[in-house]
């Protein structure tokens, strides 16, 4: 199934037009959920005919597919500025870890839509694929600013367990926004406790500085 716009808005009145029907979709789905956001209702909402819907948009995970790029793209900023500068050792690189799982569960608790949007991952293989990669990009991105924590040596191992250790911290977010606001950040607080514990002995002890 395409996930792909079928063009790249080139001006100012295209990207308006793609905004207009992202805007649009969000409204839908906040408001009657995610299974009753047809391309139909899209236009409805936007006050637009089908058919500019489809010249850049070739069906409903394409639209999907942009929105969930908008939000990992936030996402990816956020962590890119908590990432810079490097940090200097690796009690550091916890804090800013830290920090990036508080942003993108409070992230979540400003999108209510995101939730919706992310229960398309469980049943579409394309959109799977894109959250598989932007973990792996998010990855990448961490233990870039953060190699020169450790010997080259070790570096297989750091990445590795950062990994494992950054998917626990997306799990007990996505735990935590299924109750309401109070026990869900007393459940981002214990797990941060319990990350801690785990950085200490999976982490600390293989680091340079």
């Amino acid at each position: 199934m395409p996930t792909q716009a079928t063009r790249a808005p080139q001006q100012d009145r295209s990207q308006k037009r793609v905004e207009q029907i992202l805007d649009a979709a969000r409204n839908v789905i906040v408001s009657k959920g995610q299974a009753q956001m047809t391309m139909s209702e899209i236009a409805r909402t936007a006050g637009i005919s089908m058919s500019s819907i489809y010249q850049y948009f070739p069906d409903k995970t394409a639209i999907i597919a942009a929105l969930c790029k908008h939000y990992l793209d936030q996402n990816r900023a956020t962590m890119e500025a908590a990432l810079t500068p490097p940090p200097a050792n690796t009690a550091a690189l916890l804090d800013r870890c830290l920090q990036m799982m508080q942003s993108y569960f409070d992230m979540h608790r400003r999108e209510p839509m995101l939730r919706h949007l992310w229960s398309s991952f469980t049943t579409d293989p394309a959109l799977r694929a894109i959250d598989a990669q932007d973990s792996e990009d998010n990855i990448d991105l961490i233990f870039a600013q953060s190699a020169h924590l450790f010997d080259p040596s070790v570096h297989p191992v750091v990445r590795h367990r950062v990994q494992v250790l950054f998917q626990m911290s997306i799990s007990a977010v996505e735990f935590a926004l299924q109750h309401e606001d109070e026990v869900a950040r007393a459940i981002v607080a214990e797990a941060q406790d319990v990350l801690r514990a785990a950085w200490s002995d999976r982490i600390e002890t293989i680091g340079k500085a």
